[in-house]
């Protein structure tokens, strides 16, 4: 299998804007990982209280019953937010549950307390991080001392039809953002609050179908 070097784009816009080419008011597991400025956010309120997530359909985010979202959070749950619209932030809830899936959408911005975000040193970096099929290893090179990545992506269709991808290259940190100097046509981009690792790619990382976006946790 061929492996892919590329490059991790800095994530430092503080714009609140949607990822180009979708509605502002689009707040979905493919877009947010291509959102800026991630931050975690406590869910507040008193005890009992139950905040919905909230869709982006027609006319959503909005108090309208028809906006709501089955799955819900309580006072206490902890989130991974990007940015802010019309009251809300777009939220992406990840789960104890390994086996579980994650949870997108907005929240109202009322029900959020936002946790500043801790410097990442490169310790917080290491270790191996998963996403659905996908997994990213960060670790030190014994001939160097600095860090390296390698990891490999894939997508499955029906039956035996699994495509994949591969990536590999000096990891090199910037703050909480990350690179990797080497670049083909993989092209990603990347960002660490505590124990969640944002990847967002362009597409061409790997076999049809094959990207490495998403949320990773160790």
């Amino acid at each position: 299998m061929k492996k892919i070097f590329f490059t991790f784009l800095l994530l430092v816009s503080t714009s609140s804007f949607a990822s180009p080419g979708n509605p502002d008011s689009f707040c979905r597991n493919g877009t947010f990982p291509q959102e800026n400025n991630f931050q975690m956010a406590t869910i507040k309120g008193a005890a009992g209280t139950k905040i919905n997530f909230i869709g982006d359909d027609d006319g959503c985010p909005s108090v309208n019953p028809t906006c709501g979202k089955k799955a819900y959070l309580i006072p206490g749950d902890k989130v991974l937010v990007s940015r802010a619209y019309q009251g809300y932030m777009c939220a992406w809830y990840t789960p104890a549950n390994p086996k579980a899936s994650e949870t997108v959408g907005w929240l109202p911005q009322a029900s959020l307390e936002i946790i500043p975000v801790k410097p990442a040193t490169a310790q917080t970096f290491m270790g191996t991080w998963k996403y659905a099929l996908n997994h990213l290893d960060v670790k030190t090179d014994a001939s160097t001392g600095g860090l390296v990545i390698d990891g490999e992506g894939f997508w499955k269709g029906l039956g035996d039809n699994i495509h994949n991808g591969y990536l590999a290259g000096k990891f090199v940190t910037q703050g909480n953002a990350f690179t990797v100097p080497e670049l083909e046509e993989c092209q990603v981009k990347g960002f660490i609050v505590e124990n969640y690792l944002v990847v967002a790619d362009n597409n061409q990382c790997g076999g049809a179908n094959v990207s490495f976006t998403g949320v990773y946790r160790k």
